[in-house]
């Protein structure tokens, strides 16, 4: 019977003994977690990672973990928000201040007038 269930579980035989001999011994077994990411962060999470990166661009992954744990009491480990923030499509893009000039009438009319001569007098 043991060889069935290793089969159907799909693990080794050896594996089922040894779960049940410790099992006779009142023996604790080995943990049966699975190793990785339990959850996917929820998006207040995110869009509080985000926020506080966009606020300090060189802020590290520790740090970054520290504040979600003060802020939404969870526990994440570094790697779970290096994962996320490779598997979403954010980009900041640096805002070019417009010069005041160029959003006077009298600069506007010029560019205006500027195209329409270039249009005319092709």
């Amino acid at each position: 019977k043991q060889i069935e269930v290793a089969k159907t579980l799909g693990i080794l035989d050896q594996q089922v003994r040894c779960t049940i001999d410790d099992a006779r011994n009142n023996k604790k077994s080995a943990s049966t977690n699975q190793s990785g990411a339990k959850l996917k962060l929820k998006t207040d999470i995110v869009t509080s990672i985000l926020l506080l990166l966009e606020d300090n661009p060189s802020t590290t992954l520790k740090k970054l973990t520290d504040h979600v744990k003060n802020n939404h009491e969870i526990q994440v480990f570094p790697g779970a928000i290096q994962k996320m923030l490779k598997t979403i499509n954010v980009t900041w893009k640096n805002v070019t201040p417009i010069p005041r000039k160029w959003n006077e009438a009298a600069f506007l009319q010029q560019q205006h007038d500027y195209v329409l001569n270039r249009v005319t007098n092709v």
